[in-house]
């Protein structure tokens, strides 16, 4: 059975309620909690570093092999973290200002390899 949400007096009252009582939570009241959990969440998650991964499907230069060659991360503040993961080459780490940084150096001058940079939330073609 469907019931409606134990609301407090300043849900009921105030029209926008969740801008003006951001971060103040009636203990009480359903809506208030919902809030600031999705508040919370959405602020904590946000600035979550985004994983990415290099997908070449040719090697032009034989050197980094095709399939997944490398993986990476896009930290809040725009840097970059990759890692080669090939097997038979050593695996290096190197950190990049920014994504076109690394993106000019690993994906744009190789078109010839056909590479696709997958990021965990959806594809990205360049």
């Amino acid at each position: 059975m469907n019931r409606p949400p134990r609301t407090c007096a300043t849900c009921l009252d105030l029209e926008g309620f969740h801008e003006e009582k951001r971060g103040v939570v009636d203990a009480y009241c359903e809506v208030c909690l919902l809030h600031n959990r999705h508040f919370a969440a959405h602020e904590f998650t946000s600035g979550l570093p985004r994983a990415f991964a290099l997908v070449r499907l040719k090697d032009a230069s034989g050197i980094s092999g095709t399939g997944l060659v490398m993986q990476g991360v896009v930290f809040a503040d725009g840097r970059v973290a990759a890692r080669w993961v090939t097997e038979d080459r050593p695996r290096s780490t190197v950190l990049w200002d920014d994504f076109d940084a690394w993106y000019d150096v690993h994906v744009r001058p190789h078109p010839e390899n056909e590479s696709v940079v997958l990021f965990e939330d959806g594809r990205f073609d360049g």
